[in-house]
This record gives C-alpha cells, sequence and structure tokens, in this order.
C-alpha cells in the first residue's frame, strides 16, 4: 500500500525544474515602431499545434524607453511576445516626437525559443512581425520555422533588427542603424 502510495505521489524524489529552482530564462527588449510606451505586453508559451497558448507574464513597456522584461520563463520553450495599445498606450512618433495614442486594436509579436539559461534579446517590431507572419504562412509557429522566419528577415534587412535594440537620440531620431531601419518603413 505505501508502494502504491509513493508512486502515485511522484516517487521520492525529482520535480520539475520551476519547483526545484531550476534554470530559468529572460526574454527582454524594446517595443517600437516608434517607442512604443505603456503598452501591454504578454508572453505566451505556444503550443505544439502552433497557436499561442498559455499566458506566461505580463507587464507594461516602460514609459519612457518601451523596454519590456520577463523573467522566470521556462528554459527551451518558445515564446511569443505580444504588445498592444490599451488605456495609456502611446507610440513616439520618429518624426514629430509627439506622442500618438494607440489603441487594444494595435498589436506587434515577436518569438523565439528561450535559451536554456540566462537572457535572450527580442526585439518587438514590425519586422519581428513580419517574421512571426511568414512562420505562420509557412505552417504555424514552431521553434523552426520561428528560427527561419526569423534569419530570413535579419537577412532580408541587412541588420540585427530583432536582436539589437533601436536606439533614439534626445530629439527622438533614430540613432543606430535599426532605428534607422525602423525610421524608414515608419
Amino acid at each position: 500500500c505505501s508502494l502504491l502510495v509513493l508512486v502515485a505521489c511522484g516517487g521520492g524524489g525529482g520535480g520539475s525544474s520551476s519547483s526545484s529552482g531550476g534554470p530559468t530564462a529572460t526574454v527582454a527588449g524594446v517595443a517600437s515602431k516608434g517607442l512604443i510606451l505603456n503598452g501591454d505586453a504578454t508572453a505566451y508559451r505556444v503550443n505544439s499545434d502552433g497557436p499561442e497558448g498559455v499566458s506566461l507574464a505580463t507587464t507594461r513597456t516602460s514609459s519612457t524607453d518601451g523596454t519590456y522584461r520577463f523573467e522566470g520563463l521556462p528554459v527551451g520553450a518558445l515564446v511569443l511576445v505580444e504588445v498592444i495599445g490599451g488605456v495609456g498606450a502611446t507610440m513616439r512618433d520618429e518624426t514629430s516626437e509627439t506622442p500618438l495614442p494607440i489603441d487594444g486594436d494595435f498589436k506587434l509579436r515577436a518569438a523565439q525559443t528561450t535559451p536554456e539559461s540566462g537572457e535572450i534579446a527580442l526585439q518587438v517590431t514590425p519586422f519581428s512581425e513580419m517574421a512571426v507572419a511568414l512562420a505562420e504562412r509557412a505552417g504555424g509557429l514552431t521553434s523552426t520555422r520561428v528560427q527561419e522566419a526569423n534569419q530570413y528577415v535579419v537577412d532580408f534587412v541587412g541588420a540585427p533588427v530583432l536582436t539589437t535594440p533601436p536606439q533614439f537620440d534626445n530629439s527622438n531620431r533614430a540613432n543606430n542603424p535599426v532605428a534607422l531601419k525602423l525610421a524608414a518603413i515608419a
């Protein structure tokens, strides 16, 4: 009887990595089509059949520089980061510095597999949205399709637009090649 109880409870050891303090991953970056300030950001674990699955974490993008950060994510998981507008969300226009309100219909996404430990940079921009759309059209979001689509977009644009954050000066002018590429498509 004791043996049956022990087996039913999962044995005498082990446990999941999250309950045993195992490794976790961090995904961080900037949301920008013009910096997205106070946007709602959610990290989803992508199901094996492709669509977004359970929400892993939510946050707001920074009110000053559009950054976001998700800590404690599962390692080796395909994650979809979605940034939407909503109450108080604005986009800083690259040409006029004017903050433009963005509503809840606004959405940008990025996807990547989390590292086995540590942090991965993932910018949420029109370029990352293109990569997600490419992977979806190729048959759905899988780690392989996302990696191929991300690489295709980076090669096509000719700059590390998914890993390097766009930088803007105090006048909101593009201050690095990634920001210049974003301003060019704006």
